[in-house]
């Protein structure tokens, strides 16, 4: 565009200097022929076309150059300014990264709290400590002792063999052995006991969970003095398929009341079925 307007510049004052060229041109042709008859006498200084040329030249090369200089200043001006946009929108980007990293991990931190408050944990196996190794004995010799006089042996008689139709007693059976101290048990049922019972319905297991956690709700009669009454106390519980300890859960139970009801219920403000429709259930 620059480039453009400089073009335009310098056509213009080309022609007009094409232009006073033929007006002086003309002008001096008129001058001489008044001179001839004798009507005029005037002395036109000469005009050098050229140095007028060379002058509009410089301005206008002076004029290109500024053009020149104000677009690179343009030029380096929005390249800085969008250096620094990018500079910005890359910090954004990582105090929004950052943030997410935080979240993320303070999630984890909560889950694993919960299901470790939530997890039975294994009975602790005392080993008593071995006994201490008792002292070592000097062994002693002993006296002499004189010979004795062989005595003949004496054969005793034979036993009596048990008479015919009588058996010899069965020893005692062992008694049980204890519970065993550990967490799992095995199933050594044969298939000659009784079947087990049916597994019951998800449905009723639901139902009993959130019975027990409104029980619980009822029965809390701490003080609240920490939380806000618009705040909720919540209650999670995990339904595991399998016993392991790192089995994932299959379905999430979560219950949640605010802490007015409860410091309500607990002062007797209300009761106990006007707490229990107010306590909030989700499934996952």
């Amino acid at each position: 565009m620059v480039h453009r307007v400089v073009r335009g510049d310098a056509a213009r004052s080309a022609e007009v200097a094409r232009a006073f060229a033929e007006a002086r041109r003309q002008f001096a042709q008129n001058l001489a022929e008044l001179q001839q008859e004798g009507l005029a006498q005037v002395e036109v200084p000469m005009i050098d076309v050229g140095d007028l040329e060379r002058e509009m030249e410089l301005q206008m090369a002076a004029q290109a150059e500024a053009m020149r200089q104000l677009e690179a200043d343009q030029q380096e001006w929005t390249r800085q300014r969008e250096e620094v946009l990018r500079r910005q929108i890359r910090m954004v980007e990582d105090q929004a990264e950052a943030f997410r990293v935080a979240a993320e991990r303070a999630r984890l931190e909560a889950e694993r709290s919960v299901r470790e408050r939530l997890t039975p944990r294994a009975p602790r196996v005392v080993v008593a400590p071995a006994p201490p190794a008792a002292p070592a004995v000097p062994v002693v010799p002993a006296p002499a002792v004189p010979p004795v006089a062989a005595v003949p042996a004496v054969a005793s008689p034979p036993a009596a063999p048990a008479p015919p139709g009588i058996a010899a007693p069965m020893p005692p059976e062992p008694p049980d052995a204890p519970p065993p101290p550990w967490r799992f048990w095995f199933d050594v049922s044969s298939e000659d006991d009784e079947a087990a019972p049916p597994a019951p319905a998800p449905a009723s297991v639901m139902a009993a969970a959130r019975d027990g956690l409104a029980a619980g709700l009822e029965s809390y009669a701490r003080p609240l003095a920490s939380l806000g009454p618009d705040e909720f106390v919540s209650v999670a519980v995990d339904f595991v398929a399998d016993r392991a300890p790192r089995a994932r859960a299959t379905r999430t139970l979560l219950a949640r009341v605010r802490v007015r009801d409860l410091s309500d219920h607990q002062a007797g403000r209300l009761s106990a079925a006007d707490l229990r429709r107010r306590i909030e259930y989700d499934e996952e």
